[in-house]
Formats: structure tokens, sequence, C-alpha cells
């Protein structure tokens, strides 16, 4: 779920509710969503029929991302949204909850507690941004290059 300051509370409820509706992956859904919901941001208006989705594009026009997963052992989802500057939250049955603050981890997929605090944070864009930038510098810790290298040492100390 990608939410833009733009929205009210009651959007984010509500896009939180039709979180079922995007699980399904499809592209056809998302192109529908993004169209519905954010038109007015700087990109293309047009969408090809032959579009190849990508999430990028979610990354790059919210300012917060909500994984409510039942589970997940580590979501790169979450790396990924850090890596645009997004404030992310998740459920504490995603491994990548260890890296998050105590405020941006939902209990349950049904946890809408957080709800409250995203409005909170999205109407102080000193501290939105504070947050989104912070994300940014802990994604860096976790690249793929950093993983293949951390991968190939432990490989290598297990044999040595």
């Amino acid at each position: 779920i990608a939410h833009d300051k733009g929205k009210s509370i009651n959007s984010l409820a509500a896009d939180l509710d039709a979180s079922r509706d995007l699980e399904t992956g499809l592209a056809s859904t998302i192109r529908d969503y993004v169209l519905k919901h954010y038109m007015d941001k700087e990109w293309p208006s047009v969408f090809p029929d032959h579009l190849i989705f990508s999430w990028a594009i979610f990354y790059q026009i919210s300012d917060v991302v909500i994984l409510p997963t039942k589970y997940d052992p580590f979501s790169n989802v979450i790396l990924e949204a850090m890596s645009y500057k997004n404030l992310v939250i998740t459920t504490k049955q995603n491994g990548a909850h260890e890296i998050l603050d105590k405020d941006w981890i939902m209990n349950s997929h049904k946890d809408y507690k957080v709800v409250n605090r995203i409005q909170e944070v999205i109407e102080d864009e000193g501290l939105l941004n504070e947050i989104k930038n912070k994300n940014y510098i802990l994604s860096k810790k976790f690249s793929i290059e950093k993983n293949a290298e951390d991968t190939l040492k432990a490989i290598k100390d297990f044999y040595v």
C-alpha cells in the first residue's frame, strides 16, 4: 500500500482495506489503482496496454509504504521502499521489522493503530523528511552488493 501526503487519513484506511485487491499481483488491478489515485503526479498520464509493471512507480510517488504481511522472512519491499526515501511500516511477522523503529511495526496485518501515527507524521513535513532520509541511509547498509560480499565471506570462512 503506497500513500502520498496529499491523501486523507480516511483514504489511507480505505487503502489498507483495499490491500486485499492489490495482493492479487495483477498488473491490470494495480494499473487501474494507479490511474485512479495518482494521475495528478508528474509522470505520463497514459499507460501503454503492454505496460510491464514496476513497483518503482509506487516508491517514487509515495511518502509511506505499508506492507501488512502475515509472514515474510525479510521482505525486499521494505528495503526497496526505504531506498526511495519512504517511511515504511510492516508487521512483526516480517523479518525486516528488525531494522525499523518500533513506531513503524504493526503487531499483525490487522493492526490499524499505526494509522494515527502516520497522520501525525505526514502533517509534519520536517519529521517526515527526517524519517525518509534516515530510511534511505539505512537502506544502503543492506545493498545487494553488501549482501553478496557478506555471503561470500561467510562461505569462505566456513570452508577455511
